[in-house]
This record gives structure tokens, sequence and C-alpha cells, in this order.
């Protein structure tokens, strides 16, 4: 059974000094379990989705964050270190909705309440605006 683990950088130090998976997926902030569906379209293929919600809200510092696929059984199954090939992609996104943000994400079109997410990380979470501000300058000395 695969799962997907979510590390911070405070604990992946220890992740990484780890011996056993079990011991390692012991120090994950959040975890959560694949399903996967066949899919035809557009290539045939398993896939599963997963949306995991993190509130940083009461965090006292932004964190950088680790993804992790494990399957611990194979440690067991497979001692010779030839464990199957996986091919996986993964999407992660910063909500920056602000305070009145809905607490579940609707697909509609015609829901007003829509998410803004955003691929850029915590540390650069201002940078658009000096982009902007960049941009006005540039403009007017131009």
């Amino acid at each position: 059974n695969l799962k997907l683990h979510l590390y911070t950088d405070e604990n992946w130090s220890k992740f990484k000094k780890a011996t056993t998976c079990e011991e390692k997926v012991k120090l994950a902030k959040l975890t959560q379990s694949t399903n996967f569906d066949y899919v035809k379209v557009p290539q045939p293929q398993w896939q599963s989705i997963i949306q995991m919600n993190m509130n940083q809200d009461k965090e006292s510092r932004t964190h950088y964050w680790y993804a992790v696929i494990t399957d611990c059984s194979l440690e067991y199954q497979y001692r010779d270190g030839k464990i199957p090939k996986i091919d996986f992609e993964i999407n992660l996104w910063n909500d920056v909705s602000g305070p009145n943000k809905p607490e579940r994400y609707s697909e509609s079109p015609d829901d007003e309440r829509k998410a803004l997410l955003t691929h850029l990380s915590a540390d650069q979470s201002g940078s658009v605006f000096i982009h902007y501000v960049t941009l006005f300058l540039s403009g007017l000395l131009g």
C-alpha cells in the first residue's frame, strides 16, 4: 500500500538518519493513503489523486516541506534492493486566498469562493509585489 508522507524541515534530518522505513514514516507530519483508479485518457495508466490540506496559520514560521512516497512492505519483500520502478508526479500548491477562504473548494465555475493557488514557495511570497514595483519603475524611468 503506497502512502504519501509529508515532512517539515524540522524533522527532515532525522528522516535521513533513520535506517528503516518504519522509523522514517513515524517522523512524518502528515500521512495519506493512496487509492488508485485505472484511467484510459490521455493514456492508459493507474492514477491516484490526493488532496491534503495543511493549516500553517498556527505555525511560528513557514516551513520547507518534503514529500516521500513509501510502501514499507517492499523493504521486507525485496531484500536485494531491486524494488519495482514507479513513476509519479507531485504538485504542491500554496493557498494564498486570505482569511475568508472556504473550508472546501468547489470545482464549480459558478462558485465565487475560488482558491488562489500558487506554486511560489513561502520564501518567494513577496516577490510578486517586488516584480510589479520593478516593472512600474522601469516604465517610468525607461
